[in-house]
């Protein structure tokens, strides 16, 4: 699963699905820039924009199109460090690109990369797929 934050001429971008990052001060704005359908599913689904909170929003095909996600009480985009960020790849659907919509600041775009590519690293030197014996 990748991301993108610059998505100009970035090799990918025309396929991948938006993810924007809200914040609980700025979810009644982000709502007001939604089309009809999206408002009633935010609305359906109780979607607050808490921190770590996923909305997938569906195409009429009931595949994921969009996808919002919430940072809770964030003072701003700039405040954004990886932890927020780390779970987020478990969380969204495998095998899909998504490009970020919301305009991070250069802090905020670090952060984001950071957490992405930290949670996307599956640390798996010492598992094993059964048990030891005891």
């Amino acid at each position: 699963m990748d991301f993108l934050v610059d998505q100009a001429g970035t090799p990918g971008a025309a396929t991948a699905h938006e993810l924007a990052l809200v914040l609980q001060a700025d979810l009644p704005r982000w709502l007001e820039a939604q089309d009809a359908p999206t408002r009633a599913w935010v609305a359906a689904t109780g979607f607050k924009a808490e921190r770590h909170q996923v909305l997938l929003l569906p195409s009429a095909d009931g595949t994921p199109r969009r996808a919002a996600f919430g940072l809770g009480a964030l003072q701003s985009l700039d405040a954004l460090e990886l932890w927020h960020v780390a779970g987020l790849p478990d969380r969204l659907p495998a095998g899909t690109h998504w490009r970020v919509t919301t305009d991070p600041t250069v802090a905020a775009a670090d952060a984001l990369a950071l957490g992405w590519a930290y949670g996307s690293y599956p640390f798996d030197t010492y598992k094993t797929s059964t048990p030891p014996a005891t």
